[in-house]
């Protein structure tokens, strides 16, 4: 007999339409999707700064609509009497969700254009202001690489983004959902992306990747599947 693949019978895709519909739990389980290892409920609250009991009745939301499965191992690598019980350790299951919630954020795209109209400052300079404030208030939930912790904030934003760096040190950074939906896609002249780029650029300069230049190479107002971004960063002193 040959495999099947796993699919959503109709009253499934209501059911995990409603659970994906929660912004946070969205968040969660894109965060753990796009991990290589499985996460334990505690490595999942103090990535977003959520008490415990609340990041386990999520993930035991995802867990029971088959979006996440859960292992019991330890992860101190000690074994026999003293060593402590396994930990509940969490990861994406096989499942193929044949459907996207896009995270749409037009309240903050209005708050955003409505100050730079009001302050005269300018999109890029409400951007890039925006985007580092985003970067501070979340500094203390990220760790790892520049490029991680950027990853993190625009995940964050509702972006799914991908974020590496390449050999010259250039940061790309690819976005399959835009959080400005219609809006950046009507625009009469990219101010939405304009915007876009700018929070990005001061994302970056928040965890110092000292941004140069943020240069588009495809967008989904030109008709693209996703947004890609080079970001390029001035050299580090040790480099000069």
């Amino acid at each position: 007999m040959e495999p099947t693949t796993p699919f959503f019978e109709p009253q499934d895709t209501d059911r995990i339409s409603a659970v994906l519909g929660d912004p946070t739990r969205r968040a969660m389980y894109l965060h753990v999707k796009q991990r290589h290892s499985p996460l334990t409920v505690n490595d999942i609250a103090e990535h977003f700064g959520i008490h415990r009991n609340a990041a386990k009745f999520h993930l035991d939301k995802l867990l029971a609509a088959g979006l996440l499965r859960a292992e019991f191992r330890r992860v101190n690598g000690k074994r026999g009497p003293g060593a402590g019980r396994p930990s509940k350790l969490y990861s994406a299951s096989d499942q193929e969700v044949s459907f996207s919630v896009p995270d749409r954020h037009y309240d903050l795209l209005a708050h955003l254009l409505l100050r730079a109209l009001t302050s005269g400052a300018g999109l890029e300079s409400v951007g890039r202001e925006f985007g580092r404030q985003m970067a501070a208030s979340m500094r203390p939930h990220t760790s790892g690489s520049g490029a991680d912790c950027v990853r993190d904030v625009l995940e964050r934003l509702g972006f799914v983004p991908s974020v590496e760096q390449d050999a010259d040190g250039s940061v790309w950074i690819t976005t399959d959902n835009c959080p400005f939906g219609r809006v950046a896609m009507e625009a009469p002249n990219q101010e939405v992306c304009r915007l876009d780029r700018a929070i990005i650029q001061g994302i970056l300069e928040e965890f110092d990747l000292k941004p140069r230049t943020v240069r588009e190479h495809a967008s989904k107002a030109h008709g693209h599947d996703v947004c890609i971004r080079e970001v390029a960063t001035a050299p580090s002193a040790a480099s000069e």
